[in-house]
């Protein structure tokens, strides 16, 4: 599996802006996908994190990261679902700069997570 231009499964700038600006006044959380990759087409990393816009958390990751950042899904969810996908994939678990290996929010493009992400883009009709 390899990073193409524009995020791992090809969207040049993620899920739409209408669909965040329906939700995000509503407060909903979500928990987001976030990739980040590597100039020579490698994933490096996966974010699994929640934010009431994850349009703007990826704004504000994306200011402190040299790489190119790709917001790949959303899910409706708040901590408790976030907390569910982290133990789902915790095999895959990176560990962070001052974080144990437990408690970074980044992980490894495994096959099972890549699958994952591939099915919600699937039910919200292509993360276009």
């Amino acid at each position: 599996m390899g990073f193409r231009e524009g995020g791992f499964f090809g969207y040049s700038s993620g899920l739409s802006r209408g669909d965040e600006l329906t939700r995000t006044h509503d407060r909903e959380k979500w928990v987001y996908f976030i990739e980040k990759g590597h100039p020579e087409g490698v994933v490096w990393e996966i974010k699994i994190g929640i934010a009431y816009n994850p349009y703007a958390r990826l704004k504000t990751l994306q200011t402190a990261n040299t790489e190119r950042l790709v917001l790949l899904a959303k899910e409706s969810g708040g901590k408790v679902r976030e907390s569910e996908l982290h133990r789902q994939f915790a095999h895959l678990r990176i560990a962070g700069k001052g974080h144990s290996r437990k408690k970074s929010e980044w992980f490894e493009p495994g096959v099972d997570l890549l699958d994952y992400i591939e099915s919600l883009q699937s039910t919200e009709g292509g993360a276009t």
